[in-house]
């Protein structure tokens, strides 16, 4: 899979979503479970600044035994079902904590089993995002966990992509 495809348009409404939410989440699992790739469009703020609104967003299946602290994982919401994309906080007994590194509180306790997939690739104005270094994701995850000012954690955040745009 190599370059950008502008053929993929931004859906500029809610109202313009083909599928329900839940729907989605059962045709991502499909393609996932036929061993391929999945591809859209970032909606919403909760991962800002690290991945944006529009960006395009590659899913893989993962392996979710080898997953760590700081990895960026697709999940079902625990309570209303759509997809989520966020980025995992703390592990524990087989469950994990994800959180989007823009919201104020996390998603809550879910099963190790309930991962989708993995983020394995981010394209932003016709370009790539890298992925974040090991500690660059453990730095996010502390400020995240901790830093309950928004305004604070996002003037942080961006301090950590001057060395340029990661996930």
């Amino acid at each position: 899979m190599s370059g950008f495809d502008p053929s993929l348009q931004r859906v500029k409404h809610s109202s313009e979503r083909l599928l329900p939410s839940r729907a989605f989440v059962e045709l991502l699992r499909a393609v996932l479970n036929k061993g391929a790739d999945f591809r859209l469009r970032a909606k919403g703020f909760s991962m800002y600044p690290f991945i944006q609104d529009g960006d395009l967003v590659t899913l893989a299946v993962c392996d979710t035994n080898k997953i760590r602290v700081g990895d960026v994982v697709a999940i079902p919401h625990p309570a209303c079902g759509n997809l989520i994309i966020h980025r995992i906080i703390s592990l524990k007994n087989g469950l994990i904590r994800t959180k989007g590194d823009y919201n104020p509180f996390s998603d809550g306790w879910i099963k190790r089993e309930d991962i989708l997939a993995c983020v394995v690739r981010v394209q932003r104005r016709h370009r790539e995002v890298r992925h974040a270094h090991t500690l660059v994701q453990k730095c996010i995850v502390i400020m995240s966990r901790f830093l309950k000012e928004p305004r604070l954690r996002l003037n942080i955040y961006k301090t950590l992509l001057i060395k340029g745009e990661c996930y």
